[in-house]
């Protein structure tokens, strides 16, 4: 008994629908497949009803308003009509062994992590190559290392979880827009003793943003993630967090800021230019956090 459910965002799915189905045919429990689009004005009515002529059991619908991420998941949580819940982020490519691999686990109450990954070989579009060496490098990550940590190294584009526990996830006001939604359901997890099991059952990611458009969704997260720390909801399992508590004991957090901010456009069109260094990344993120949190800590 397993609903699957795809947010997308502009994203169509149809692919993935069509894999999905022929995976799930090839086995015996009751399923659905619900895709619901943001309102975001990228996908048209037209674009739904092909997804939905793939199987019976496939439902697509347009929002009638755009919910946000966590509120979007949420409405798809209450749609489903089963009590496994397994969300696949819109762009995903799925290995052949995907369904099977999650399937001793639909009747357990653990929330199950497949992970991600990122194709082999680096975009031949360098506007691309930040985004991809992001993911290459610190988000595609085994399972025996996510299970080193497992409520801190949470990977929402790909997890199997139980409708009621789902929908008994608090919504926080902190957040907007992108980032740090996987921060704060790991912590919510963990307080409400759900056990989690990550696993070596990967999607790919077939879409890899331009440079400029993830460093806007990146600067969006820092923020996000200075008004969770001025909640009082982040410890230093967030290594960016961490990294600047024991830069602002010694005082350098105020240098790093100047640096970042007097010297914005050269950094970002060195990360825009091919194969970036990450390490310029990393001193990017903790100059805006620094910048951002300047008013609360």
């Amino acid at each position: 008994m397993l609903s699957i459910l795809i947010p997308t965002y502009g994203f169509l799915p149809q692919q993935l629908v069509i894999d999905l189905v022929w995976q799930l045919k090839q086995r015996s429990f009751n399923w659905e497949i619900i895709v619901t689009e943001d309102a975001s004005g990228k996908l048209e009515q037209i674009d739904c009803e092909s997804i939905n002529s793939i199987h019976p059991n496939v439902q697509c619908h347009i929002l009638d308003q755009n919910l946000g991420r966590f509120a979007h998941r949420q409405f798809l949580a209450r749609s489903a009509k089963f009590s496994r819940l397994l969300f696949i982020d819109d762009d995903a490519v799925l290995p052949e062994d995907f369904i099977l691999k999650y399937e001793p686990y639909i009747s357990s109450k653990a929330a199950v992590f497949g992970g991600m990954t990122y194709a082999d070989t680096m975009p031949t579009d360098t506007d691309r190559h930040l985004r991809w060496k992001v993911g290459k490098k610190k988000e595609q990550i085994p399972a025996r290392i996510r299970n080193e940590a497992p409520y801190a190294r949470l990977q929402t584009c790909n997890f199997l979880i139980d409708k009621a526990v789902m929908l008994d996830l608090p919504s926080h006001k902190e957040i907007s827009g992108y980032g740090h939604e996987d921060t704060m359901m790991g912590y919510d997890l963990r307080y409400a003793f759900v056990e989690v099991l990550h696993i070596d059952n990967p999607i790919e990611h077939s879409y890899i943003e331009l440079s400029d458009v993830f460093m806007e969704k990146t600067e969006e997260a820092v923020g996000n993630l200075a008004r969770l720390i001025k909640a009082g909801k982040i410890d230093e399992d967030v290594t960016l967090y961490r990294v600047y508590t024991k830069l602002k004991k010694t005082g350098m957090h105020r240098v790093l800021k100047w640096y970042v901010y007097n010297n914005r456009i050269p950094l970002l069109a060195r990360l825009f230019r091919a194969n970036p260094p990450l390490v310029l990344f990393d001193i990017y993120k903790l100059g805006i956090l620094t910048k951002k949190l300047r008013k609360f800590v």
